[in-house]
């Protein structure tokens, strides 16, 4: 129904407009000063557009802001971006002068605004967050634009809101997503009607040069070969993640105030409507804390949020009266009506201003209206400072229980403020959600039944009373099954959704039961049953980046608390391996353990934020704990099936293997310590030089580089061989952590690693021998391959033994090929005459024999 009435609202404007007297042509104003450059093109150029020029200068005197663009057209995808150019205005108070538009090509610069239709259109681009601003689109269509065409285009806008009464906080950025031949930034001001400050923001953005003299002073920001900024995901919003200049004439806050005081009057008086209502809620609630809560509620209730930013009301509140009468408003409207009933009722209340984005970031700022986005209620009871939103509708509790964000500072408007107030958020505790699911196995082959009971508290109750009111119940519970049928196919809802709500204590709980048709899974061979039960939900809430270099702070959802508590109820006894595990990061705490119970086992994870932001610094080391976290969250439960359909074997493992991890890096640490000490004997160990009956084939060629390839790929097979025990290890964790003693599945596990351990330091001594020719070389390449023959022989016999391996990497498959490499090179190594003559050096000084046929010719 909100769609259709929004659209009815559009309804009513046309679609387009004829051009009028608020959009004129016109030669650029002579107070502009002109850019005279030639533009050319770049080597490498690439993506649908290249900008050389961004040029905006504003003359705050004459209420004037000129812009220019120059951008290069390089293939179709340009063509297809800038064949029309739309100019945003406000007919309130604003007139659009367009200047030029040309195209260069070869040379010829065709003129592409003369004589052209201007079509003017009214778009409401935020109509779907129910916001209206009134704001008109003039739009040029522009003919035959080409590839390679350099358009040049430049326009002002004339005019300001009256609502600041002469004032003046801009901000303009001076980076973009794009490279940029060229930037420039030029103020105008009178020195004698204004006085103005300015600052940038944005790491190591330089400061404007200021020129004095005369009747207007000048700022100028200018910059070439601007390269391409790309934000990083996920920045707080207080940082800056652009470069921005940032200019006002308010010298302090206070003068800001006393502005903001003519515009968000409190003096009205108030409809006779509200005082009835004020009087009802001073009748029937008893306590202050319930009056004020009362007439917060009333407003949240009784005038829905629709945003209309006509003329001054961009920053002004309409008329009580009017609002009273609409029922709806924006933050100014709901705000100052709230601020109305709270004086009415004797309390202390006055309008407040806050930024929901830049939060504490605005303290950075200078003084002025473009500081602030969001206006709230500034209530102070019982010696306490309070910010009240009207535009939560849905916001529950008692006064320091209430979930607000944390805007950190705000500023009044009251009269004698001269600054930035900080306040510490009220409710970040009480927010919280608690799950528990009950899974109830009642074969060792078939269906469960699973019932999930959630419990949420602060913001978290906030968000879900806004979501079940804005969705249908049948919508719900197919968004919540489908939840779980990702884990489980087949998951159907077993019983109607519940939900109960306690708005005085914020309290939400929601009551689930689903049929699980599929909870076992069969191996491929049919030999083992496995089910999987994972913390889905805290995974889903969980900031869980990948690994990147960074240079700004991460963002966190905060506050977060979750506890998530999985019980598993099986048809019989289990084996389970009880663990806990606990992991302490500054921005978050995390404890989970496994508790056996007679039939089954209970696992907890219990999640807490603890700050809003990872610092750039940290960034690596959070994503590593993080990562840590998110391998813990599921356990592994599997049973074998013998042939008379009875238990053979049952375990449950979590998804990664503390056990497994101490097994193949222990294995792997030892081999490669002992790998290390063989290939320093070996380094030492210095043979006569063979003598060869020719010296027709010495050096690296003919059959012998066939061998050398070998050598230089087999570090890297025994690297990838021993990454891959790691690989497995979280489809292994059940098994290892199961068996009993050392042997097995345990044992596999450490030899594997350790023997591929072991020969990657012989590995790589072949190469070193390879390339200072040593007299050792050939034996000990017949070493290697001997003892990694030796090796998969040793790890098939063990393969034979285990259940369920699928021996994807083909070992016995291989073996064949093995023996016979190792008898043909073995044989090579040994018999030829290219490897006699080549590998002749000893690492002693000891000169190389002569062959028989020099020394009897001596």
């Amino acid at each position: 129904m909100r769609s259709l009435v929004g659209g009815a609202i559009v309804a009513l404007l046309p679609l387009t407009l004829p051009a009028d007297e608020a959009v004129r042509t016109s030669p650029a104003p002579d107070w502009i000063l002109p850019v005279e450059d030639e533009w050319t093109a770049v080597d490498g150029e690439d993506g649908a557009s290249h900008y050389h020029l961004v040029d905006f200068q504003h003359h705050v005197e004459n209420r004037a802001g000129y812009e220019h663009y120059v951008i290069r057209i390089l293939n179709e995808a340009g063509v297809e971006d800038f064949s029309q150019l739309d100019f945003d205005y406000q007919p309130a108070y604003e007139t659009l002068h367009l200047h030029h538009i040309t195209l260069e090509r070869e040379g010829e610069v065709l003129d592409r605004l003369g004589g052209r239709k201007i079509e003017v259109l009214r778009r409401e681009e935020d109509m779907e967050s129910r916001l209206y601003d009134g704001e008109l689109t003039a739009l040029v269509i522009l003919e035959d634009v080409r590839p390679g065409d350099i358009l040049s285009y430049s326009f002002t806008r004339s005019g300001v809101n009256p609502v600041h009464a002469g004032h003046l906080h801009r901000f303009r950025r001076l980076g973009y997503g794009s490279e940029i031949d060229r930037i420039r930034c030029r103020v105008l001001w009178s020195p004698e009607a204004r006085s103005l400050s300015w600052t940038t923001h944005g790491d190591g953005t330089p400061s404007p040069a200021k020129t004095e003299g005369g009747p207007l002073s000048e700022i100028l920001w200018e910059q070439e070969n601007v390269a391409r900024i790309s934000p990083e995901s996920s920045t707080p919003g207080w940082v800056f993640d652009y470069p921005w200049l940032e200019y006002s004439d308010f010298p302090d806050w206070k003068s800001y105030v006393d502005h903001a005081l003519t515009i968000y009057q409190q003096d009205q008086d108030l409809p006779g409507e509200l005082r009835e209502v004020c009087g009802e809620i001073g009748r029937d609630q008893e306590t202050d804390e319930a009056r004020i809560l009362a007439a917060l509620r009333w407003v949240q209730r009784h005038v829905r949020y629709l945003g209309s930013f006509f003329g001054q009301h961009t920053h002004a509140p309409y008329p009580l009266e009017d609002i009273c009468r609409r029922r709806f408003g924006d933050c100014k409207d709901k705000g100052t009506l709230t601020v109305a009933m709270l004086r009415e009722l004797g309390f202390d209340a006055a309008p407040a201003l806050v930024n929901t984005s830049r939060r504490r970031g605005i303290r950075e700022y200078l003084p002025g209206h473009s500081a602030f986005n969001h206006l709230v209620v500034h209530l102070r009871w019982n010696g306490r400072d309070y910010l009240l939103d009207p535009t939560h509708t849905y916001q529950r509790g008692s006064l320091d229980r209430m979930s607000s964000p944390d805007y950190r500072l705000f500023l009044p408007i009251r009269p004698g403020v001269t600054g930035l107030q900080e306040i510490e958020p009220k409710g970040l505790d009480a927010t919280r959600t608690t799950i528990r699911e009950t899974y109830r196995v009642d074969g060792l082959w078939g269906a469960a039944r699973l019932e999930v009971r959630t419990v949420a508290t602060g913001g978290e109750a906030d968000s879900l009373r806004r979501y079940f009111a804005e969705n249908s119940r049948a919508t719900i519970e197919e968004t919540y099954t489908d939840f779980y049928g990702g884990d489980f196919p087949g998951a159907s809802t077993a019983e109607p959704l519940r939900f109960t709500d306690d708005p005085d204590a914020n309290r939400v709980v929601i009551e689930e039961s689903y049929h699980l048709p599929e909870f076992w899974s069969e191996d491929d061979d049919g030999s083992k049953w496995n089910a999987w039960v994972d913390a889905a939900f805290l995974r889903s809430n969980l900031d869980a980046p990948d690994a990147e270099r960074r240079a700004k702070p991460y963002w966190l959802d905060h506050p977060n608390e979750i506890e998530q508590t999985i019980e598993v109820h099986l048809p019989e006894a289990w084996d389970i391996d009880e663990a806990t595990t606990e992991i302490d990061h500054p921005a978050f705490r995390y404890r989970s353990s496994v508790e056996a119970m007679p039939k089954g086992f209970r696992m907890k994870n219990h999640y807490t934020s603890l700050a809003s932001e990872v610092d750039a610094a940290d960034f690596d080391d959070f994503v590593k704990s993080m990562t840590q976290v998110r391998e813990d969250l599921s356990m592994n439960v599997w049973h074998h099936q013998s042939p008379d359909g009875g238990i053979v074997g049952a375990s449950t493992g979590t998804s990664s293997s503390s056990l497994g991890a101490v097994i193949v890096g222990g294995g792997a640490s030892v081999g490669l310590a002992l790998g290390a000490v063989m290939a320093l004997l070996l380094f030492f160990w210095d043979p006569p030089a063979r003598v060869a009956t020719t010296q027709d084939y010495r050096g690296l060629g003919g059959w012998l580089v066939l061998p050398i390839i070998g050598m230089f790929v087999l570090p890297l097979i025994l690297v990838a061989d021993a990454a891959s025990y790691a690989v497995n290890l979280k489809d292994m964790a059940g098994v290892l952590e199961s068996e009993g003693g050392f042997g097995g599945w345990r044992l596999y596990y450490l030899v594997g690693p350790m023997s591929s351990a072991f020969l990657l330091p012989t590995s790589i001594l072949l190469l070193v021998l390879l390339f200072q020719r040593r007299t050792s070389l050939p034996w000990v390449y017949i070493g290697v391959a001997a003892l990694a023959l030796a090796v998969d022989l040793v790890l098939l016999g063990m393969e034979a033994g285990l259940d369920d391996l699928a021996t994807e990497d083909g070992r016995e498959s291989a073996i064949p090929g093995q023996v016979i490499r190792l008898l043909l090179w073995g044989w090579y190594m040994l018999a030829s005459q290219r490897v006699k003559a080549t590998f002749v050096c000893r690492r002693k000084s000891v000169p190389p024999a002569l062959p028989a046929a020099v020394v009897a010719e001596a």
